[in-house]
């Protein structure tokens, strides 16, 4: 079941409105999960995940996230781990940021992607 929360912009200001408390979270870019996140509880809480995505601290960052998805629960690994299963199952991959990093695209998926230049040696 996916997260069921509000969709929020991932601005400070929304940011700092998000629960103290442990969950998970997504971050959404362009309307699609890019990732999705836990806070264990005690200091590691919502706000501050997501505080230090908006700072560039964690991957993705501000440029990556457009949204924000939050749900308290006190089970944020088990609950992580449906989520993530639940969307490999619908789109047949992981979210970009829940990739392994040598797995990952280049480029963002949306954007055209030119091959690179050929280098052409003489051989004399």
């Amino acid at each position: 079941m996916p997260i069921t929360a509000e969709k929020r912009p991932f601005t400070r200001v929304h940011v700092e409105r998000a629960p103290e408390a442990s969950g998970v979270y997504a971050i959404l870019a362009d309307g699609e999960i890019a990732y999705y996140g836990a806070a264990l509880g005690g200091r590691d809480t919502i706000r501050r995940r997501l505080v230090e995505h908006l700072s560039g601290r964690r991957a993705p960052g501000p440029s990556n996230g457009t949204a924000f998805l939050c749900e308290v629960t006190g089970y944020p690994k088990s609950r992580t781990c449906a989520l993530l299963e639940e969307h490999r199952r619908n789109t047949r991959r992981l979210p970009l940021f829940n990739m392994p990093e040598a797995r990952r695209p280049a480029v963002e998926p949306t954007l055209l992607q030119l091959p690179a230049p050929v280098e052409i040696s003489s051989a004399a």
